[in-house]
């Protein structure tokens, strides 16, 4: 069975929701101002000139992979393992925006695999509280990649 994002009863995506089933706890805190625009932080992992910063084949193994390297890019999204932001993969996902979450289960298991358990896919972006580090997971044909970039 693959999974898919939580529905709200209208049928459309119910993002704090699928949010929770991803092991994130939403914060009640806003948004920093200034953060880069979703469009914009999408791009970064998306455009034609991005190379990836770890590639793994797209596969059991290569998901187990992008979850170990996963803990030492989250080091630089969220330096005290508090707050950032992430947008999970989706339809109108770049239109509904950041989320500011805390990772409840950081010491158990990775996000992407949390992620894939939840949407069907390791698919997100994030973003440090600072706007300094973002940070993806992303799939590109046979491969998952992971794509980091300093903003500062």
């Amino acid at each position: 069975m693959v999974s898919a994002h939580e529905k709200t009863a209208q049928g459309e995506i119910d993002w704090e929701s699928t949010l929770r089933k991803c092991g994130l706890a939403l914060s009640e805190k806003p948004v920093p101002e200034g953060t880069t625009a979703p469009m914009t932080a999408l791009l970064h992992a998306t455009g034609g000139n991005v190379r990836p910063t770890i590639t793994t084949e797209k596969s059991k193994a290569g998901l187990s992979s992008l979850d170990e390297h996963w803990r030492d890019l989250f080091r630089h999204i969220a330096p005290q393992g508090d707050e950032f932001l992430i947008i999970l993969w989706g339809p109108g996902s770049a239109s509904k925006g950041w989320f500011r979450v805390r990772d409840l289960e950081f010491a158990h298991t990775g996000l992407p695999s949390r992620v894939q358990a939840a949407i069907g896919r390791p698919e997100f972006y994030c973003i440090s509280l600072g706007n300094t580090y973002f940070g993806a997971v992303t799939i590109e044909e046979d491969e998952y990649w992971i794509v980091s970039r300093d903003l500062s």
